[in-house]
């Protein structure tokens, strides 16, 4: 939902069988470093709300490459009482004692008033770590989102994220809007999955939550999972010119075992943050073990595989999908 703001037979087997293959792999767990915001956000003209990804200073000097198209920056603070406004603002023809506040800080969410669409490129300079949880207020709350990308029931607590948010007390959050373009689009657990407009919260993006009540909400650590490498929006590296669109990036929502190690496809499994594209990851293809046989001209064919189970893991059906 958006509400407008303010101003072949058997290369087909074989595909499928490389995209499921590509779940095990032989490469090496990666080393997690810390997260940072994006370091260039994109403008466009009228309102933006933005993820300030570059160091705390004066708010002439954050500006950079965009000082001359930003007329005013909205802030709001979520850590007032509800009794005073939360709204502050800094505006270029503001005397210094009339200005709300005179910095922008790393991590925090700014409405940005931009003349024309540009890419705003953040200062260098140290940068603090982010945190692990936000404090929410009942009403509205602009944070900027840094927990791991992935779909929006989980990490308010509708799935899985329930029990990263265990110890705060079970989450309230009525509705999350994003700006995108002069567009708001909205997320909701009320409304019917058709209906909202977007599904995923995606890390160092801007969002205003609305929330029934205090709360807190806690980000678990990004959770090593096995990853095809199947090319997401890359070339398919077929005869023809082809852009491929496998869903393997965690953005994509891509095919991935949570769990890696107890079941899976092929000799050998791996752990990793997102998919490694394309082709990185040395037996994500998902030809080894994989034997295509064609049958007749045209086929069927028969299609063979590795599947490795643990002694430990659970019995039942296992389906090749």
């Amino acid at each position: 939902m958006r509400i407008r703001a303010f101003s072949l037979f058997f290369v087909s087997a074989a595909v499928v069988a490389g995209v499921m293959l590509g779940l095990a792999s032989g490469s090496g767990t990666q080393a997690q470093e810390p997260q940072t915001l994006p370091s260039e956000v994109q403008l466009f003209p009228g309102t933006n709300h933005v993820a300030y990804g570059g160091p705390s200073m004066a708010v002439v000097d954050a500006l950079t490459n965009v000082a001359d198209d930003v007329s005013s920056i909205w802030f709001f603070d979520n850590s007032v009482p509800s009794s005073v406004s939360p709204w502050k603002l800094w505006s270029r023809g503001l005397p210094s004692a009339l200005q709300g506040f005179t910095e922008l800080i790393y991590g925090n969410a700014y409405f940005v008033q931009s003349a024309r669409e540009a890419a705003w490129t953040f200062a260098e300079g140290d940068l603090p770590l982010l945190p692990t949880s936000i404090a929410l207020r009942e009403g509205g709350n602009s944070i900027v989102y840094v927990g791991p990308t992935e779909f929006a029931d989980i990490s308010v607590g509708l799935g899985a994220g329930q029990l990263r948010n265990a110890q705060a007390g079970s989450l309230d959050i009525r509705r999350i809007f994003q700006l995108t373009r002069g567009l708001w689009d909205v997320w909701a657990p009320a409304l019917p999955a058709a209906l909202r407009g977007f599904d995923t919260l995606v890390f160092g993006q801007a969002y205003f939550v609305v929330a029934g009540a205090p709360g807190l909400w806690s980000f678990g650590p990004p959770q090593e999972q096995d990853f095809g490498d199947a090319p997401d929006g890359d070339d398919a590296e077929y005869p023809i010119a082809v852009n491929a669109t496998f869903p393997s990036l965690l953005i994509s929502n891509g095919a991935r075992i949570a769990n890696p190690g107890v079941d899976n496809l092929g000799t050998a499994v791996s752990a990793e943050f997102d998919a490694n594209v394309v082709n990185v990851d040395e037996d994500d293809d998902g030809l080894v073990g994989m034997v295509i046989t064609i049958l007749s001209i045209p086929p069927p064919a028969a299609l063979e595989v590795d599947v490795t189970i643990d002694a430990a893991a659970p019995g039942g059906q296992r389906f090749l999908n």
